[in-house]
């Protein structure tokens, strides 16, 4: 059985890999943005890295089954459940508040770029990676709290090169967006803790970015 400082060790590798290798694509997709920004393409370099790291890490480093190790095959009845529940208890009100208070509109997109790239390839990617892997390796070292700030914290880490690179967000409102993902990285990584399935997060991730989108937050 491996003490908590090797686990460590091997997610701090995990984790180094993954960050400089999304920092790299970031770095192509901002230099080189013509070629690069389809939407076909970006999904398939978000599967390629996200994904395909770490089904790498957990075959080869963790040696387990991947679906079993990512909380894919229990409680997904509940998972899922949890997830429309969150979501219905947050998002509503906010819908509420937008449309039927200040006059908004609700639209769903319509354009393949947007179902494949934030609504669906993101979240679930994101899930994977943060709550399948990273929560579940600094849970098993340093126990459930630690392992809930450390997520968050490097969940929105990981969203700060591409704002910062591309200019997108800047000064205070790149503090601003940093901070409401570490929030939700809380969040995410709350719900893997109390239902023990990545349906949870993964469920209310994707239903949280339609809503933020179709309301053009």
């Amino acid at each position: 059985m491996t003490n908590p400082s090797s686990r460590l060790n091997r997610l701090f590798l995990f984790v180094l890999t993954f960050f400089l290798l999304w920092i790299l694509w970031v770095l192509f997709l901002i230099h080189f943005p013509h070629p690069l920004n389809h939407w076909v393409i970006r999904a398939a370099v978000r599967i390629l890295i996200w994904v395909g790291l770490a089904v790498a890490y957990i075959r080869f480093v963790e040696r387990q089954n991947v679906f079993s190790y990512l909380r894919l095959k229990v409680h997904a009845g509940r998972g899922i459940a949890w997830g429309l529940m969150v979501s219905a208890v947050i998002s509503g009100p906010i819908i509420f508040y937008r449309v039927y208070l200040m006059g908004g509109h609700f639209h769903l997109p319509l354009d393949m770029a947007t179902w494949m790239n934030p609504i669906l390839t993101a979240p679930i990617a994101e899930e994977i990676v943060f709550r399948g892997v990273i929560f579940r390796k600094m849970e098993e070292a340093v126990g459930s709290l630690r392992a809930l700030v450390a997520s968050a914290l490097l969940f929105a880490l990981i969203h700060f090169p591409y704002w910062y690179l591309s200019g997108d967000k800047a000064g205070k409102a790149l503090v601003l967006a940093e901070g409401i993902m570490f929030v939700y990285g809380l969040v995410f990584a709350g719900l893997v803790w109390m239902t023990r399935s990545l349906w949870a997060p993964m469920t209310y991730h994707v239903l949280n970015n339609l809503v933020t989108i179709s309301l053009g937050v």
